[in-house]
């Protein structure tokens, strides 16, 4: 069965809001620093390494009848105020994912590996594990893990932060 975890720590810069004559607006930033990028994946990196991603709590529901698929709840990845649809179909070797936004827009991340979705300071990414398996010789498999890609989640498409980590 997938663990699914949404996590908080403070690397990344916060989506902001605004009121500006009485209505809220959102400003979001267009791209994260390269030095912003770098602090993000080590960090991840650390997480991962020492196991400590595993101590946060899940933040998903199951889709009846697809026990290894989940439904992300409480995220707002347009950051318009509305929680956006975000699915996960995920196995240890090939997983998908599904983004519809309240503001229209809609994208699919296919990977093969393990995904599982984050959230640092208010923005929202994919981490994707990579695994290589071996059979053994009564039948059964083993697998370890080879690499991580992180896939920043936006209005327009998923954009990847760190590669093979």
């Amino acid at each position: 069965m997938m663990t699914v975890l949404v996590v908080s720590i403070a690397v990344m810069p916060m989506n902001a809001a605004e009121k500006v004559d009485g209505k809220i607006e959102t400003k979001s930033k267009a791209s994260v620093s390269a030095d912003d990028q770098n602090a993000l994946c080590k960090k991840v990196s650390m997480l991962i390494k020492n196991k400590d991603i595993d101590k946060y709590a899940a933040k998903s529901k199951s889709i009846p009848g697809r026990p290894q698929d989940s439904e992300y709840i409480d995220l707002d990845i347009d950051a318009d105020g509305i929680v956006d649809k975000i699915e996960v179909s995920s196995g240890s070797e090939e997983s998908y994912l599904g983004v519809e936004l309240s503001s229209g827009g809609q994208y699919d991340l296919e990977e093969n590996g393990f995904v599982m979705i984050v959230k640092f300071n208010e923005q929202i990414y994919a981490l994707v594990t990579y695994w290589e398996w071996n059979r053994r010789p009564d039948g059964s498999r083993k697998g370890k893990e080879v690499g991580h890609r992180l896939y920043l989640l936006a209005k327009q498409n998923a954009k990847v932060i760190c590669d093979n980590f």
